[in-house]
């Protein structure tokens, strides 16, 4: 060991650092789990993947740029709709 270079030991202890992270998120996760299955009981509504994003374990799931267009359209469409239905509204008003 102290013949080990510095950067090799920096690398090892990185190393270290992040399987201490992996076991830490593991751990609670397990332990989500049993606090997913409670919260159903009261009334919880989402899936175990949605408790997880919600306390933060895993990440959000990102939109890709095709997901984000899509979504798009449909707003507009759905925008485009709402004002027709207004004009229609409006004209049996004044009618």
């Amino acid at each position: 060991m102290y013949k080990l270079p510095f950067t090799r030991f920096l690398e090892i202890c990185e190393t270290i650092a992040k399987a201490r992270q992996d076991e830490a998120k593991e751990q609670m996760t397990l332990a989500a789990f049993v606090g997913w299955q409670q919260a159903k009981l009261f009334g919880y509504k989402y899936s175990f993947a949605r408790y997880l994003e919600d306390l933060g374990l895993i990440e959000k799931h990102k939109p890709t740029a095709i997901e984000l267009q899509q979504r798009k359209s449909q707003a507009l469409a759905r925008a485009a709709k709402i004002v027709e239905m207004d004009k229609r509204r409006k004209a049996k008003v004044v009618s």
